[in-house]
């Protein structure tokens, strides 16, 4: 038995020796929601803007079918907390939060399409992603010290150079 098939959105059509079966649901998995715009361990310096987008797995299908399933992203945590009403890509200042280790952690709702409207099923999933906050920026300005150490090899190099030719010439 051959099987083909499409997918689109949360919908799929499937050939089955030659016969088109009817359109099924695909169930998408909490797995599928995350977090983008911000790393695992990433440092930012306080009072600095953190941008993030929530990511919920079927969020993106535009002509719902009766059965279809998504995962949207309703609020996060850290310090501040917030909401997605103004959107899924949301930035908050860290000048109001303690330099150290912090958690964003996004509530994901899960949802059901009855043919009319998104339902909420009260079951809800969190992603999580950890960075840290400080209160020295991340500049990479060290190679001025690695800069001026060289320069100071290099002209004590010539200096000791220069010594012992004088003194060569004056034997």
């Amino acid at each position: 038995m051959r099987i083909t098939g499409y997918a689109t959105g949360a919908t799929a059509s499937f050939t089955v020796a030659g016969e088109n079966v009817t359109e099924k649901n695909i169930t998408l998995s909490a797995l599928e929601n995350t977090i983008s715009g911000i790393t695992a361990g990433q440092i930012y310096t306080k009072g600095e803007n953190v941008s993030f987008t929530a990511n919920g797995a079927g969020t993106d299908i535009t002509e719902p079918t009766e059965g279809d399933e998504r995962w949207l992203p309703t609020e996060w945590e850290t310090n501040p907390t917030g909401n997605f009403d103004t959107g899924f890509t949301q930035s908050s200042s860290t000048s109001q939060m303690t330099v150290g280790e912090h958690t964003l952690t996004v509530i994901f709702a899960q949802q059901i399409f009855n043919g009319e409207q998104w339902a909420d099923t009260e079951t809800t999933t969190t992603v999580s992603v950890g960075f840290s906050l400080t209160d020295n920026p991340q500049t990479g300005e060290d190679s001025r010290l690695y800069l001026c150490g060289g320069l100071m090899l290099s002209a004590l190099g010539v200096a000791i150079g220069l010594k012992k030719k004088k003194r060569s010439l004056s034997r």
